[in-house]
């Protein structure tokens, strides 16, 4: 089990992905936007294990709250949810990161939360440094 915080502005995709989660056996807690996910972090009480976060969303820029959260939290696990283009992804994100592209599937969130509990490969895209071609969609989507 692991607390999974989930930043995410769109309120049914953001309770959508609580309810799966939790039904797996993980705790949720949800930000709605950068500066709640900001805030959630800094809470010494619940210090998450995953850190699930919108790429575009209001407040503080997603980039913003994955430096706080792996400043305060040196260990954890980023994934980024994404329907934007890989290059607007990328700016000021540390090289890495797991990218869920949207929409994606059950499955593919799923795998990727297995992929950060057990320190294996991301099932999603990961961040490539600026200027070159991030590497290619790991995930096979469900039909």
């Amino acid at each position: 089990m692991k607390r999974v915080l989930v930043v995410e502005d769109d309120a049914a995709v953001a309770d959508f992905i609580a309810q799966l989660l939790r039904s797996r056996g993980h705790q949720v807690r949800m930000g709605r936007n950068g500066d709640e996910g900001a805030a959630l972090c800094a809470d010494a009480s619940w210090p998450p294990d995953v850190l699930l976060c919108d790429v575009i969303m209001p407040g503080l820029p997603c980039s913003d709250v994955v430096r706080v959260a792996l400043d305060l939290h040196p260990g954890l696990k980023v994934l980024l949810m994404t329907g934007w283009a890989d290059d607007a992804v990328r700016d000021g994100m540390p090289e890495g990161l797991c990218v869920l592209q949207k929409p994606f599937t059950v499955a593919r969130l799923l795998g990727c939360m297995t992929c950060a509990e057990s320190e294996n490969a991301c099932e999603g895209k990961k961040i490539a440094p600026v200027g070159t071609r991030a590497p290619a969609d790991l995930g096979q989507a469900a039909s």
